[in-house]
């Protein structure tokens, strides 16, 4: 199996070398368990899309250890052979099969013999045991990521005790929880899409990336503004590995523009979303979409609270419909009781984001 031309990012991308790699990089989730965890099998369609050229870097930062993955794979280079060390020879696949033959062969000696062995409780009690275990597990991991439709993000929430009273960018007042909305946002996107860049601390993944590690990073690209908190949201993205358009400043959206929304999320991206809550266009607030759900509703992740929430593309009875705002806030945006600003919640801005940086 191999490669006639280099796939990745900014590459030819022929439709067969996409899918051996698409197919080489399914099988190395099974190799490698942390890669396997984080990231959702790929569909070997020939298709080199965002999903793709994410898995190519986190294979490249998570099993090659590259500082700067740069989620390209060349015919016999470097990621290339390591990918194509997951393909079993002949020679292996013989030895494996002929193991196999013989533990099943022991097997079955033992289990003809021992015709009142009840393999059914033993399994059972087995099952069991290693569900105590996973349920152990999962207390003792910490807080659990937002699974939105295979779309996976830390949840975090500005005010947060380890990092809200931080001041944020290069204010001398502001504080991560009073304005961090923007760059708690972007955080957690880049847990999903985000891949280093040379402004990232040594050994820190994406899977690692907190509030605390992004608000360093940004001070360091020198993308907040001089003595303020105040973030320049697409330069921020790109210094957090992703690439990043911005929509809405200082015009009036139509609901056309759910459209370039749709498809961003529709190919693997996720989209920061400026809302409006006090009867204004300019936005008060930012938070997090990262799917559109059959039903026609949007799904995301809101900073203030470090919860999912939804957001329609209709107001609800009694809100005013406005020309120029993109999706809205209801009653019932949360699972649970909705704040009061949510129900007003109108999205005036977005960014849409996509792995990768410019």
């Amino acid at each position: 199996m191999g490669i006639s031309q280099t796939v990745g990012q900014n590459s030819l991308n022929l439709t067969q070398d996409v899918k051996t790699v698409q197919t080489l990089l399914n099988r190395a989730m099974k190799t490698y368990i942390r890669f396997g965890q984080t990231q959702e099998k790929l569909t070997p369609d020939g298709i080199c899309g965002s999903k793709t050229i994410t898995a190519i870097g986190y294979f490249q930062s998570m099993v090659m250890r590259h500082k700067y993955p740069d989620k390209r794979i060349e015919p016999n280079k470097n990621t290339w052979k390591k990918l194509n060390e997951n393909i079993p020879s002949k020679t292996q696949i013989r030895a494996t099969a002929s193991l196999q033959k013989s533990q099943l062969d022991n097997f079955l000696t033992w289990f003809k013999s021992d015709a009142t062995s009840n393999v059914e409780k033993l399994a059972d009690s087995f099952y069991k045991e290693v569900a105590k275990f996973l349920e152990v597990k999962s207390e003792v991991a910490g807080p659990k990521p937002v699974g939105l439709s295979k779309v996976t993000v830390e949840p975090f929430r500005q005010g947060d005790g380890k990092w809200g009273s931080i001041k944020l960018g290069n204010s001398s007042t502001g504080t991560i929880h009073s304005y961090g909305c923007a760059m708690v946002s972007l955080a957690m996107a880049t847990t999903y899409l985000g891949s280093r860049t040379k402004h990232w601390p040594e050994n820190l993944t994406p899977q690692k990336m907190t509030p605390i590690h992004a608000n360093n990073i940004l001070k360091k690209a020198g993308v907040f503004t001089a003595n303020s908190y105040m973030l320049y949201i697409t330069g921020g993205a790109n210094a957090l590995g992703m690439q990043a358009k911005d929509s809405g400043v200082g015009v009036k959206l139509g609901a056309s523009a759910r459209g370039n929304i749709d498809q961003c999320l529709s190919s693997g991206g996720l989209v920061l979303v400026h809302v409006d809550y006090k009867k204004s266009w300019v936005g008060d607030h930012w938070l997090l979409l990262t799917q559109k759900n059959s039903n026609g509703e949007y799904s995301g992740v809101d900073p203030a609270y470090g919860k999912v929430l939804k957001l329609y593309k209709t107001p609800a009875t009694g809100q005013t419909t406005s020309a120029h705002v993109v999706m809205y806030g209801r009653a019932d945006s949360f699972g649970e009781r909705t704040p009061e600003n949510v129900k007003n919640y109108k999205v005036v801005r977005f960014v849409t984001l996509n792995a990768g940086t410019e």
